[in-house]
């Protein structure tokens, strides 16, 4: 069957992938340059103040919403704090932050 397998998570890890187990992905979108995953994670992956399980809820809803519930992504966390990817720092300023 294509699409994603089950897989187990070391600790503190986050994994996200643009679809759920046994999905298959939708790789065009209208700009014909990212798949609606990273088309939606770019769209809210810069907000600031915003923890990643919060800013992932918000990619996973509108991939759903875009796609009309064929697309589904999927997380599977082991975290035990928050982290944030981006931090506003002064009014106009926003610092990127990644451990990655």
């Amino acid at each position: 069957m294509p699409g994603l397998s089950p897989m187990s998570t070391p600790p503190e890890t986050l994994l996200v992938f643009s679809c759920g187990i046994g999905q298959g992905a939708l790789d065009e979108t209208q700009n014909g340059q990212n798949s609606i995953f990273t088309e939606m994670l770019l769209k809210h992956i810069a907000t600031p103040d915003e923890d990643v399980e919060s800013l992932l809820m918000k990619v996973t809803r509108d991939v759903r919403d875009a796609t009309r519930g064929y697309q589904i992504p999927y997380r599977q966390t082991c975290l035990t704090e928050k982290i944030f990817l981006a931090k506003n720092m002064s009014p106009g300023k926003v610092m990127f932050h990644s451990t990655f």
